[in-house]
């Protein structure tokens, strides 16, 4: 989402009048609402990742779990991070 607002905004420095047009600023109004809703839902995620594993790795808990034969999820907290082969310049 942040390549395409990015996108966007290098769209309207070469066409200055689309500031004022009112399907622009709907646009970036519906992506700033969908980066905020991701990282929430990155965030509430993690959250979850985070008390499952420590649920898991407490002492009785572990114990319990290996005697009924539970396999324990190595699930992987969500990055925040750009990837490094996201395009950095769309426009030159």
């Amino acid at each position: 989402i942040g390549n395409v607002k990015l996108l966007m905004n290098n769209i309207v420095e070469q066409y200055p009048n689309l500031k004022s047009n009112e399907n622009y600023k709907q646009v970036m109004t519906e992506i700033s609402v969908t980066e905020n809703l991701i990282a929430e839902y990155r965030n509430n995620y993690n959250s979850q990742v985070k008390s499952y594993l420590n649920y898991t790795k407490k002492f009785p808990t572990n114990i319990i779990l290996n005697l009924l034969g539970y396999n324990i999820k190595n699930y992987e907290y969500l990055n925040y991070e750009i990837s490094s082969s996201s395009p950095k310049e769309l426009w030159k």
